[in-house]
């Protein structure tokens, strides 16, 4: 997921085959940062904020922040974590997302 070009980013995460699980509703970025551009690797680091619907839960609001390593000109590496949390439960749920593109 790569969120540092994109002012609203959306995703949704397929449960069986038709109904997504999860579902970006609007989302903003709060936040970047470079962590490091002396390495061959340059490493940013993005903070996402959006409002979602999750299946069997309802409304959701998910924060967290992502460090992308570029890994070559059509590679990029990334490691995440966040909270997921219900107003209307009260519960929560931490996350830990890996990905490469």
């Amino acid at each position: 997921m790569n969120w540092i070009n994109s002012a609203q980013p959306s995703f949704s995460v397929a449960f069986g085959i038709t109904t997504p699980i999860y579902a970006s509703i609007n989302g903003t970025i709060t936040n970047t940062r470079i962590i490091d551009v002396t390495t061959p690797r340059p490493k940013t680091e993005v903070s996402p904020i959006e409002d979602a619907i999750m299946y069997l839960v309802g409304n959701v609001s998910n924060t967290g922040t992502y460090v992308e390593t570029i890994e070559s000109l059509n590679v990029t590496r990334g490691n995440g974590h966040g909270i997921i949390t219900s107003s209307e439960s009260n519960n929560k749920v931490a996350w830990n997302a890996y990905d490469m593109v």
